[in-house]
């Protein structure tokens, strides 16, 4: 359902009602290989679930100014008939499904907002997510109430200073929290993204830029923080693009990401080309 109230506020509502059984693969009983990373192995169960979903959102946009905000609120109902338990061995992951019903709830709220501003051509966005969930899962063969709390915050701005120059700088951070129900609570995750790009124009055609990215992660045991550069130099001529890159001018070797909901824990490793230089050639054919 949409309603219009003006040029510039809409809102609509939404509402739907679903029924399912297993994905093809879980009810297949033999190995699969889903990804390069792992193996995996079901012990197939025939299960149903049924749930619902409700979303309200709000959205205002004002063009003459430039300014644009939305906002929404969401609730997910999902019930099971089986429940999945996971087991590791090296790269085989084996998925055993027990006959027992369960149930899941999520509520979520999010908010955007966009500036834009004739100075400088500045350009200004602020993104807020908030979900929360609660589940029951399997732990040491015992089911358990299982909540978890997500905050997810971004802003980005852009801008031109001068007529040679370019700038934007974006940064991304989420904090997860996880518990267990008359039981304990998981320390929080905290990881952050930051992002630099510099465009310079040096003469016509010809432009220089670089790339600065910051990773965080409190997960990790060691190595919080990573660091990334490139640089790159471009010209045009007619038809043809020569851009010459620059990656990975820091050298770094290898970049690992780490999450955890408090029950699992995922961590993937990664080998990164070194530093390296390449020239590259773009162009049409008319």
């Amino acid at each position: 359902i949409q309603y219009t109230f003006s040029s510039k506020i809409n809102v609509s509502a939404e509402a739907v009602f679903y029924n399912g059984i297993n994905s093809i693969y879980e009810l297949y009983s033999g190995y699969l290989l889903e990804s390069y990373r792992y193996l995996n192995h079901y012990d197939s169960r025939f299960a149903v679930s049924h749930g619902n979903f409700q979303s309200v959102s709000i959205a205002y946009k004002d063009i003459i100014n430039m300014f644009f905000a939305s906002a929404s609120v969401s609730y997910n109902y999902n019930k099971n008939n089986v429940i999945g338990v996971q087991h590791f061995e090296d790269n085989l992951m084996l998925t055993s499904f027990i006959r027992m019903p369960h149930e899941s709830n999520t509520v979520g709220a999010s908010g955007k907002v966009s500036k834009g501003f004739d100075w400088k051509k500045l350009s200004a966005d602020l993104n807020v997510n908030y979900m929360t969930s609660a589940s029951q899962q399997i732990r040491q063969d015992d089911l358990v109430n299982y909540h978890t709390d997500i905050l997810y915050f971004s802003t980005k701005w852009s801008a031109v200073p001068c007529s040679f120059l370019i700038t934007s700088l974006e940064s991304v951070w989420q904090e997860s929290k996880s518990r267990i129900e008359r039981q304990e609570a998981f320390a929080p995750i905290r990881s952050c993204t930051n992002t630099a790009d510099f465009d310079f124009k040096l003469i016509d055609k010809l432009r220089i830029g670089t790339k600065f990215e910051q990773y965080y992660n409190s997960s990790m045991q060691n190595n919080k923080y990573l660091y990334f550069s490139d640089l790159y130099l471009n010209y045009t001529w007619k038809q043809v693009r020569f851009e010459l890159d620059w990656s990975n001018i820091l050298n770094t070797k290898n970049y690992t990401t780490a999450f955890s909901n408090g029950l699992n824990e995922y961590r993937s490793f990664y080998l990164i080309r070194p530093a390296s230089v390449l020239l590259k050639v773009k162009f049409k054919l008319k």
